[in-house]
């Protein structure tokens, strides 16, 4: 499994497939979960609070890739890494713990987006998510 950075700004990085592998790979049976780092409380701290980061997920839950768009990418990229080389679930990243604030929470965040979203009924995910989008 490669990692790849690019040092621009913002930073780029990303580990394991792509969306497009996936999709030549899976088909349809895969699930991208992403967070933005708007909400991240160490962004907003250092005034750096754009970009996403995003997991590529199998409906097991296992971890095929990740990619990460924003402040510091090229290290947070490093803990996805971790999780998919040790076969960890998208759930179990949810119990990770960090110091408060890091931009590495985002990869918490992920993991409880994962677990939102895998107890929340199919149907009612479209209303959720126009409900983020409204102020």
């Amino acid at each position: 499994m490669a990692s790849r950075s690019v040092y621009s700004d913002p930073e780029i990085a990303e580990t394991g497939m792509t969306e497009t592998e996936a999709k030549k790979r899976f088909g349809k049976r895969y699930r991208v979960v992403r967070c933005a780092f708007t909400d991240n409380r160490r962004a907003q701290a250092i005034g750096q609070s754009y970009g996403t980061a995003k997991m590529i997920c199998l409906p097991s839950g296992a971890i095929v890739g990740a990619g990460v768009v924003g402040p510091s990418a090229g290290e947070t990229i490093a803990l996805l890494s971790l999780a998919i080389a040790k076969r960890l679930k998208a759930i179990d990243l949810q119990s990770m713990t960090s110091a408060n604030p890091t931009l590495s929470e985002i990869v918490q965040q992920l993991g409880t987006e994962y677990g939102r979203d895998a107890i929340t009924p199919r149907w009612v995910r479209p209303i959720m998510a126009i409900k983020r989008v409204l102020p």
